[in-house]
């Protein structure tokens, strides 16, 4: 194709669309309410993922062991909180595993003096119901368990 030519279907297109301004402003109009109609569909569809994430995060609390808990004790108490009714799951997570969880956002010195007998992160259990209806019972239940110190939740 040459240049004259590529020259010539521009000039004869803008033409054309002079001519035809009606059709042409009908198909800029029809692309923008498309684009519309596809962005807006895209944000409620992110809107209501996001609503979900914040309703499945609800039925998550951690339950913090006593400080100074032997394994056989966070073992036991491990046993206690997976035998509760309306617990799906129980995962462990040891001092260990929360300190460098939070190695970033300490000072370097402050994460190497914390580290070995001197990590003063407790050992906790990420607890997950299978019911929000019994979030309160089921959060009374973990509280009234001796060898826990504390529960978090959102």
């Amino acid at each position: 194709m040459r240049f004259s030519s590529l020259r010539y279907l521009i000039k004869e297109g803008f033409r054309n669309i002079w001519q035809n301004r009606f059709m042409a402003i009908a198909s800029v109009g029809v692309l923008v309410s498309c684009l519309l109609l596809t962005g807006g569909a895209y944000l409620v569809f992110v809107n209501i993922d996001h609503a979900f994430e914040w309703v499945y995060g609800q039925n998550v609390v951690v339950a913090f062991a006593e400080e100074g808990a032997t394994d056989e004790e966070t073992s036991a108490l491990m046993a206690k909180l997976e035998a509760l009714p309306n617990v799906e799951d129980v995962e462990f997570v040891s001092k260990e595993e929360t300190l460098e969880k939070y190695k970033d956002s300490i000072p370097e010195a402050t994460y190497e003096d914390m580290r070995g007998e001197n990590n003063p992160m407790p050992d906790s259990f990420v607890v997950t119901f299978e019911d929000l209806a019994q979030f309160e019972d089921t959060l009374a239940q973990i509280q009234q368990i001796p060898e826990v110190e504390d529960v978090s939740y959102n």
